[in-house]
């Protein structure tokens, strides 16, 4: 699972994250999230290791970024509300998860 959420963020984020303090700030906002959330933000992240393996027959974190910019983009326009919903909730979280980062919040002109 964790390889899969640096290779979705890594398709929204123009630089690459440090894996481990990613992951660690990653989880630490999910888990602020109701329980019910968590489980369907979750359920999402393996929706679209489903459609990857079904459109590229490879698990999502084993395509290349342009595939896999194409297919976020294609479930984002999909016609499934909740779909695009859940991608657009799961580039915000991606997002917030690593300019929270120290080492990242300058980049956006941040002053702590």
């Amino acid at each position: 699972m964790n390889e899969k959420i640096i290779s979705i963020a890594q398709t929204f984020i123009s630089k690459t994250p440090e894996k481990e303090a990613y992951l660690k700030n990653f989880f630490h906002l999910l888990h602020g999230f109701d329980q019910d959330s968590q489980k369907k933000l979750l359920l999402l992240i393996k929706v679209l290791n489903v459609f990857s393996n079904l459109r590229y027959f490879k698990p999502i974190n084993r395509i290349s970024e342009i595939k896999r910019n194409k297919l976020l983009h294609a479930i984002y326009n999909a016609p499934i509300s909740k779909l695009r919903g859940g991608v657009n909730g799961l580039r915000s979280l991606c997002l917030l998860a690593f300019y929270s980062m120290d080492e990242n919040r300058a980049s956006i002109g941040y002053k702590v």
